[in-house]
């Protein structure tokens, strides 16, 4: 790329969810974003608390086709850069609980967002919360993104 090195973006743990387990609805921009981030045109990242929130069903029912592409995702794939749950990562949620709220999860991934100068926030969770300068997106918003970074190349 030209235009400088690729946006930075968070990918919630429901956007995961939807990309391994199908959702009918954001399959075009599920997929769009999936081959946006292996070909470096955006860079992608997590948390570990998200491997925790996505693998409770997948143990529960014992799907061991969604275990293997949770753990493919999560652990073998470079595009997505998947971040350890330190004691920054902890007190910088407590600070961002503090000024804006929220439950003690999404603090901990919208911290990891904001230490690892995430530009975007990709989630379909109604009732998370970001400090100014994190934009936060829905599925529906990927195309936009993605247009904005292709009009940056």
């Amino acid at each position: 790329m030209s235009g400088g090195p690729a946006p930075r973006v968070y990918i919630d743990a429901n956007i995961l969810l939807y990309v391994i387990e199908g959702s009918e609805l954001f399959r075009a921009q599920l997929g769009q974003l999936m081959d946006a981030l292996d070909a470096g045109k955006l860079l992608g990242v997590t948390s570990d608390l998200t491997f925790a929130e996505v693998m409770v069903k997948p143990f529960a029912s014992r799907n061991e086709r969604y275990i293997s592409a949770y753990r493919h995702l999560l652990v073998g794939v470079s595009a997505l850069e998947v971040v350890p749950i330190s004691r920054e990562v902890l007190e910088q949620s407590a600070i961002l609980r503090a000024e804006i709220g929220g439950k003690l999860a999404d603090g901990i991934h919208v911290a990891t967002a904001v230490m690892k100068k995430c530009s975007h926030f990709i989630s379909e969770d109604a009732g998370i919360r970001v400090p100014a300068g994190l934009a936060l997106l829905k599925t529906s918003d990927v195309p936009t993104l993605l247009a904005s970074v292709q009009d940056s190349t």
